[in-house]
């Protein structure tokens, strides 16, 4: 199908130009993202629905719109520094595939993709285009995570003890029709699960694969590679078929007691960030962050530094991403979220399911990828 143009695009300076592919339900906060990035814009939107690349496009405030990926790349490709994709993920490495292939460096929204087997292709796809490749993995860059990352690199806290992130897996969970308290505002479970993320009902595996992987990216940035995992995962919603809470230990070269909760479901909130706690003691005080919005750093012997950050913490951390994405195109550096690194991550998550598994530690967690290459 032809590209439509819906009408005239004002372009910022000097800036690279990009096109997303893929317009559905995780698509706006992409836009947004490129609308506040400083250095990059997109100037095109491609999805075969009409409807959602016509919505995209008027959001974006882009002219051209296209229905085939085919299409995008003989009109623009010459034109585009990178393409967003944000297609679902057994569609990454044939897009990946067909976008690296023109030379265009890649976001890719995560999952990497949808097996293993996919995920190292496009590694070594990315590695021998030598485009620059990133996943967009955002929680590290919520405000107050990324402020936790700026204390940690400067060794503020000293020797790391004690590290604990608690979360509450009440997303996945069926929600009431009515509220608990007058006061909060509450979803019916149909909006919340069957009509926003219908997949995860069916999903055999759950919440360390969709919302631990962010936490174990988090950690893997800020303390390393562990040299030991042990998980146990559970469900407790008999809806759903994989699983909804998760108990992870992680062991590293330095004596520290590490971990990662999702054990408990909490309070119904409008946001799982919400029911998210981080508590991290060193030698030289404590720092802890409350429903990514809220860090209080207790320095030893000193006063108390509280804080606060914006409310829509989720766009935020994506407009980082994405600003992190474009700096290293427009430097042809590597960005912090790697394909690399991803590959690591990765191999923590398979390992809390083997762990869980064989109800043992599993050593040397992150490279478990390249021991399950055909999973």
């Amino acid at each position: 199908m032809s590209p439509e143009d819906t009408g005239p695009t004002e372009h910022k300076a000097s800036v690279l130009r990009g096109a997303l592919i893929g317009c559905g339900y995780i698509s706006p906060r992409h836009i947004r993202a490129w609308e506040a990035s400083t250095s990059a814009e997109l100037i095109a939107v491609c999805d075969t629905n009409t409807d959602r690349v016509n919505a995209a496009a008027r959001a974006a405030n882009v002219s051209r719109t296209f229905t085939s990926v085919d299409d995008l790349l003989n009109d623009l490709g010459d034109e585009l520094d990178f393409i967003d994709i944000c297609v679902p993920p057994e569609l990454h490495l044939q897009l990946v595939d067909q976008v690296s292939a023109r030379g265009i460096n890649i976001l890719c929204q995560k999952p990497l993709a949808a097996t293993l087997a996919d995920s190292l292709a496009i590694a070594e796809i990315a590695e021998q285009r030598k485009i620059v490749f990133a996943i967009n993995e955002m929680w590290k860059w919520i405000p107050a995570y990324a402020l936790v990352w700026d204390y940690l690199k400067r060794g503020d806290l000293g020797d790391i003890q004690f590290v604990k992130f608690a979360g509450h897996s009440n997303l996945l969970l069926p929600r009431r029709d009515s509220a608990i308290f007058d006061e909060v505002a509450d979803r019916p479970s149909s909006a919340n699960r069957d009509a926003l993320m219908p997949r995860f009902s069916a999903m055999p595996q759950l919440i360390v694969l969709e919302y631990g992987v962010h936490i174990l990216d988090m950690f893997r940035e800020w303390f390393g590679e562990p040299k030991e995992l042990r998980a146990t995962v559970g469900r407790v919603n008999p809806d759903l078929v994989g699983d909804d809470s998760a108990f992870i230990q992680l062991k590293y070269d330095f004596p520290v007691e590490m971990s990662l909760d999702w054990s408990v479901p909490g309070p119904e909130t409008p946001d799982n960030i919400d029911g998210e706690s981080l508590v991290i003691r060193g030698s030289c005080g404590v720092l802890t962050v409350f429903a990514g919005k809220w860090v209080e750093w207790h320095p030893t012997g000193e006063a108390v530094q509280r804080f606060p950050f914006p409310q829509d913490t989720r766009d935020a951390g994506f407009a980082q991403s994405h600003q992190d994405f474009a700096n290293a195109v427009a430097a042809g550096t590597e960005p912090a979220s790697s394909v690399t690194g991803n590959l690591a991550t990765q191999g923590l998550v398979l390992s809390c399911y083997a762990s869980d598994s064989a109800d043992a530690w599993i050593p040397a967690p992150a490279a478990a990828v390249y021991g399950t290459a055909t999973n």
